[in-house]
């Protein structure tokens, strides 16, 4: 199986991030995961997914749930948590940071959902393993 890596943008950053295309619900799809360095291994990092949006975004909202292996939401662990601020410029980037105590091994569906300016809304849905 394929798997892919992003390198870090610059020297500051000691973050990676990875996927594979994997048959989920009997669809393939790409899924993310977060790769820590092994001298880190042993502390307890936070998922953190970077967006870049294409447009101005006014609020930004964030889901996390468990899925069962047809793709639908078991669980919800995290319901429509408003991120911090309330301007979001395009091409600008911006951080989501996961709860802390997902259980590790897991691939949860993550959607973040945007009110755009001056009107519209917005979804993303991701992936994600941890």
């Amino acid at each position: 199986k394929k798997q892919y890596v992003t390198l870090p943008q610059n020297s500051k950053s000691d973050s990676l991030l990875g996927w594979y295309i994997a048959e989920v619900g009997g669809v393939k799809r790409a899924v993310y995961l977060p790769l820590d360095d092994a001298v880190n291994s042993s502390i307890k990092k936070e998922t953190v997914i970077r967006l870049v949006p294409t447009a101005e975004l006014t609020e930004v909202f964030t889901t996390v749930s468990e899925l069962d292996g047809n793709l639908k939401s078991t669980n919800i662990l995290l319901k429509s948590r408003k991120e911090p601020g309330n301007y979001y410029p395009p091409k600008t980037p911006f951080d989501i940071t996961l709860p802390h105590d997902l259980p590790s091994g897991q691939i949860y569906l993550v959607v973040v959902s945007a009110t755009m300016n001056p009107e519209g809304s917005t979804i993303v849905r991701l992936l994600v393993q941890k």
